[in-house]
């Protein structure tokens, strides 16, 4: 099991990064020494003019550097991966690359290598399998990674959690009101590097057909499967007060099949899975739909949207008059009475189990998928 992320784990032919110093002209005098010539370290690197490039630029922290170079270089005089990782102030990603060295993206300071995978990172995943996304479109102009909510204040704590879990990194807030928003949507976008960070343990895919969700996540502790869990369903859940449910919808079937493990893993009861018809294809869903699933729901994962949150804890005080089935009982309870009489209608199955016309169409639809 993969516990954090290392420099190297990213594509080091595309990521440039700055030293700290006194380290740096350490590391680069050490190098020169090998040679006793900078042109000659230069010819070693295929770095072309390395009297001014090496010894001026890059020793005197002018700009970043490749990191594919500067592990070359620590493997030439025996520095350890990790002296470096631990020593990187700066990383940045370069796009568009060329013979001149190409265009880069906004820097992350100060890094937090070795990422650590813990519950923090857990809850950016969560937000990314939900309403973010990794755009990977055009890789040539770079992949951003972007987080949408029509509340800023998810948009916000999402922010903070980069910045804890990754360093400190520059991100670009957009605000969009035009077209069918009945509010304001709020996109938060970050630059290169960080998708680079979070796709070395998320092969994240923009296609339903082949979503699914990080399989980091099963092998995190069941804390950090909560975290991810709050901000899935943050972004996908809803809470239903009058019919007393929690669901969770996505088109991605695979996405929903993993959801329900995870919430297994936790020992919190879901329904099967519900696969409706919508416009441009099927949407699949879950829910929780008795008291011991959303009381569990409640005390372990919680929401972090206001309004979900609100609406959560108002049906928590309502409570339940009756006691629910449990999961699987009421389908098998309706094949019953339907095998005993073919003509029975909904409406006299929901006053025999004592449960809404439209709850008894759902678990016949269900059945008839």
């Amino acid at each position: 099991m993969k516990k954090e992320i290392h420099v190297w784990d990213l594509p080091i032919k595309k990521v440039y990064i700055q030293l700290r110093s006194p380290f740096r002209e350490e590391f680069f005098n050490k190098a020169y020494k090998k040679f006793n010539n900078w042109k000659l370290l230069g010819e070693y690197l295929n770095i072309k003019r390395g009297d001014t490039r090496i010894a001026r630029d890059w020793k005197q922290g002018r700009c970043c550097y490749p990191l594919d170079i500067i592990l070359k270089i620590s493997r030439l005089i025996n520095t350890s991966e990790y002296e470096i990782e631990k020593n990187i102030v700066q990383i940045k990603a370069k796009k568009m690359l060329n013979k001149r060295g190409g265009s880069s993206g906004k820097p992350l300071d100060n890094p937090k290598f070795p990422i650590k995978i813990n519950a923090d990172f857990a809850e950016i995943l969560g937000h990314i399998s939900g309403d973010g996304t990794i755009s990977r479109w055009n890789p040539k102009k770079g992949i951003k990674t972007a987080y949408t909510n029509s509340e800023i204040n998810l948009v916000n704590k999402f922010d903070r959690l980069i910045s804890d879990v990754f360093g400190e990194i520059k991100s670009s807030l957009q605000t969009r009101t035009k077209g069918n928003y009945r509010r304001p949507n709020y996109q938060i976008v970050y630059p290169t590097i960080i998708s680079y960070i979070i796709l070395a343990i998320y092969d994240y895919k923009t296609t339903n057909e082949g979503q699914e969700l990080p399989k980091a996540i099963f092998n995190l502790n069941k804390d950090a499967q909560c975290r991810f869990l709050r901000a899935l369903f943050d972004d996908e859940g809803y809470v239903n007060l009058k019919r007393k449910v929690i669901r969770i919808g996505m088109k991605p079937k695979k996405c929903i099949e993993q959801t329900q493990k995870i919430l297994q893993n936790v020992n919190i009861p879901t329904t099967d899975i519900i696969k409706e018809k919508k416009e441009g294809g099927y949407f699949y869903s879950i829910r929780l739909s008795n008291s011991e699933g959303v009381i569990k729901f409640h005390k372990k994962i919680g929401f972090e949207h206001p309004m979900k949150k609100e609406k959560l804890n108002k049906l928590i005080c309502k409570g339940w008059k009756f006691k629910r089935f449990s999961n699987g009982m009421a389908k098998i309870k309706i094949k019953e009475l339907l095998k005993n009489n073919e003509n029975i209608t909904i409406n006299q199955i929901s006053k025999i189990l004592k449960r809404t016309p439209s709850t008894i169409r759902e678990h016949i639809e269900v059945m008839n998928n």
